[in-house]
């Protein structure tokens, strides 16, 4: 009986792809200067060099391999990346209220590419989870009222008086949806849903 071939690439084609790989690493160190374009044309080489490794070793699981090495990058250093990458252009923006909406944004992305490439396989429940305290978080209520309700309030050029009566009813409006369900029984009446 045939033994099964495990390899996926063969060792020539891995020991080819780990010279071209460093080849283009030393490429990328020499002519690329700026630190955050180096460190993102360079982010991608490392999970390839695992993927390679990961082909040709004697594992007969090729797909979770790869999936494990893929899942784990972006968890862990193209989430990193995004987020310096994000913190470099936000920085950039003059104006603080469209600056702490784009620093929430990045946060919300980051935190939520993370929980569904973490380990956990629950996604659903994960995210589910996350919104709900994200939803219930002081940073949540002053971006809706002060960042969000505030620049549209700014566009209409309202008065004081009506800022205060609208930012009000948004902020009872922000307590009954973080309010527990059976809390919200005692205000509506109704079953929580």
């Amino acid at each position: 009986m045939k033994e099964k071939k495990v390899k996926a690439i063969s060792d020539l084609f891995a020991a080819i792809a780990k010279l071209g790989l460093n080849f283009a690493e030393n490429q990328i160190e020499k002519k690329i200067n700026n630190d955050l374009a180096q460190r993102g044309a360079l982010l991608f080489l490392q999970p390839t060099r695992d993927i390679v490794l990961a082909l040709n070793d004697d594992q007969a699981n090729n797909a979770g391999q790869v999936k494990d090495i893929i899942l784990d990058w972006v968890n862990a250093d193209l989430s990193e990346y995004l987020e310096d990458l994000a913190d470099a252009g936000i920085a950039k923006v003059k104006d603080e209220k469209g600056k702490a909406l784009l620093v929430f944004a990045a946060d919300v992305i980051t935190d939520v590419l993370r929980l569904i490439t973490d380990d956990e396989e629950e996604n659903d429940k994960q995210i589910k989870a996350y919104f709900e305290r994200l939803i219930a978080s002081e940073a949540f209520q002053t971006l809706v009222i002060q960042i969000l309700l505030g620049a549209i309030l700014d566009k209409a050029n309202a008065k004081p008086e009506h800022r205060q009566v609208v930012q009000a009813a948004a902020q009872i409006i922000l307590e009954f949806i973080r309010a527990k369900p059976e809390s919200r029984n005692v205000l509506t009446g109704g079953n929580g849903n």
